[in-house]
C-alpha cells in the first residue's frame, strides 16, 4: 500500500519529502553542535506548519502565538 501511495504523489513528491526532512536533520544537528546560523533557516522551514498545527489544536491564534514563542 505504501507503493501505491508514493506512486500517486505528484512528480518528485516523495524526493521532495525526502530532501525536506534531510534539510531539517542537517539544521538540527547543526544547532545541537552550536551553529547559531542554521535557527534562521530551521524557523522558515518549520514555522507555518507550527502556527497551523497550534492554531488547529487550540483554536486561537493568540495562544498559537504563544505555543510559537514557547516552541522556538
Amino acid at each position: 500500500m505504501a507503493d501505491s501511495v508514493v506512486s500517486m504523489a505528484p512528480e518528485g513528491g516523495a524526493n521532495e519529502e525526502r530532501d525536506r526532512g534531510q534539510l531539517l536533520l542537517a539544521l538540527m544537528l547543526r544547532m545541537k553542535q552550536g551553529d547559531p546560523e542554521a535557527m534562521g533557516p530551521f524557523y522558515d522551514a518549520t514555522c507555518r506548519f507550527v502556527f497551523g498545527y497550534a492554531r488547529e489544536v487550540l483554536r486561537n491564534p493568540e495562544d498559537a502565538e504563544e505555543v510559537m514563542i514557547d516552541v522556538y
